[in-house]
């Protein structure tokens, strides 16, 4: 996408597509945010808005100037910078300073050669080109850091499986408990897939229960950081203080654990939703051809870690 796709967008040249259409119509609702962060550069003042774009230093002057008053001066929509000045000075009319005094704060523009450009606002400062990079960090919503970040998120993850870890994570999976409190059901109480004793919970299917306590025991042999815990909350906190760190075992327990929750998630739905059914070892092998798959395009650097995990993870012909 580029700035003058951006600027059409924005509504301040004429759009060249279908108005009509649903995908242009959708786009035009962003308008109103996409505009406080276009600004324009005035060069020889002949290509920015006079009224709508954010060249002065108090905004743009639509915001200021009343439309009523913008016509009766004889200025129109398409006006541009160099229209409203002349010989370094404004052609304002004599009762707009004394209604509109903040326009005394303008200094009026000493024009050059060069075109007028645009460009985006970021971080109080502004980035000449458009990048949806740009646009997507300016106005994303934004919170504090979770400590668990680097369990989830890493590049050499499996994008699935992380996404899945992070729902999680928030405790954000659509689990019997929390149906019941929505009160979603048939009218009877909904159990868990496995044990057909309670409704499942986060807690309870990673890894309370016997089935994905043995299915979390047999991943566990295959990890050199020890994470003896079968509790959830246990596994996060040993593996958490370790995310950050660039070394091989690490990221072998950050891919088991995601490829666990994972397979644990398809195998309920899977006893839910289609009556089919997996042994513990069905699923464990499962989980070790993904993360093996994943290892086998990772380059390590030797070490004696790196030589057990080829060794475990069958890599020493690869």
């Amino acid at each position: 996408m580029n700035i003058s796709l951006l600027l059409d967008t924005c509504g301040m040249f004429p759009l060249r597509q279908d108005r009509s259409s649903w995908s242009w119509r959708k786009i035009l609702l962003i308008r109103p945010l996409i505009r406080n962060f276009i600004v324009c550069h005035i060069g020889d003042g002949k290509l920015g808005s006079a009224w709508f774009d954010d060249w002065p230093p108090l905004g743009p002057l639509n915001s200021l100037i009343s439309t009523r008053d913008i016509n009766r001066a004889g200025c129109n929509s398409k006006s541009t910078v160099s229209d409203i000045i002349e010989n370094r000075m404004f052609k304002w009319p004599p009762d707009w300073l004394s209604k509109y005094p903040n326009l005394q704060l303008i200094n009026a523009y000493v024009f050059t050669n060069e075109e007028d450009i645009y460009g985006w606002k970021k971080d109080d400062a502004v980035v000449f080109g458009f990048s949806v990079k740009n646009a997507w960090d300016s106005f994303r919503p934004r919170s504090a850091k979770v400590p668990w970040f680097s369990v989830v998120w890493y590049s050499q993850g499996i994008p699935k499986h992380s996404f899945l870890l992070w729902l999680v994570m928030g405790e954000r999976l659509k689990m019997q408990d929390k149906l019941i409190s929505w009160d979603i059901r048939d009218g009877s109480t909904p159990l868990c897939a496995f044990c057909k004793q309670c409704a499942d919970s986060h807690a309870h299917l990673f890894f309370s229960y016997s089935y994905s306590a043995n299915v979390w025991r047999m991943v566990q042999q295959m990890m050199i950081l020890d994470i003896r815990s079968n509790d959830w909350h246990g596994v996060v906190d040993c593996v958490t203080p370790l995310a950050s760190r660039n070394l091989a075992h690490v990221l072998v327990s950050k891919l088991c654990l995601a490829a666990t929750i994972y397979d644990l998630w398809l195998e309920r739905n899977n006893r839910i939703f289609k009556k089919v059914f997996r042994t513990e070892k069905q699923v464990f092998d499962a989980i070790f051809s993904n993360v093996r798959l994943q290892l086998m395009t990772i380059q390590f650097k030797s070490s004696s870690n790196v030589t057990r995990i080829r060794e475990i993870w069958k890599l020493e012909d690869v």
